[in-house]
């Protein structure tokens, strides 16, 4: 009927909700059977100026894929390690697994759903002060 009926987002949220993978963000996502993401999270603080984040993400497609029964896409596993190294510098240094369901390999054509699919990165934050300006005060 012309009627659009999928839902995503016009400016990117990329990471924020659908896992660091982009699994369901980046590629053949628009016009699906939609996305339900269950997760939690979890920040620990490892010592003074370092934590870890740990996201798990529970995966399920919100209408009926055909050609299966079964809405289970796969768990998605982040994990990030804050490093602070100087005032104005973090590392930044993340691993993430995706266990993925059977469905995945109906809905994304991946030959092999169950096999290892994970990424690693690293990442250098700077954000020097340049300028070093406050406002008087007012007398």
């Amino acid at each position: 009927d012309g009627e659009i009926t999928s839902f995503f987002p016009i400016f990117g949220t990329n990471h924020k909700f659908n896992g660091f993978m982009d699994y369901f963000y980046v590629g053949n996502h628009a016009n699906s059977v939609g996305l339900q993401d269950i997760y939690a999270k979890a920040v620990i603080k490892t010592g003074k100026s370092s934590s870890l984040l740990a996201k798990l993400h529970y995966f399920s497609a919100a209408e009926d894929i055909a050609g299966t029964d079964d809405n289970y896409l796969g768990t998605e596993l982040d994990l990030v390690f804050t490093q602070k190294i100087l005032p104005y510098a973090t590392l930044k240094i993340g691993y993430s697994q995706m266990f993925a369901g059977d469905s995945m390999e109906v809905l994304k054509g991946v030959t092999n759903p169950s096999g290892l699919q994970n990424w690693g990165w690293a990442m250098l934050v700077v954000k020097p002060n340049f300028l070093k300006w406050s406002p008087k005060p007012q007398q």
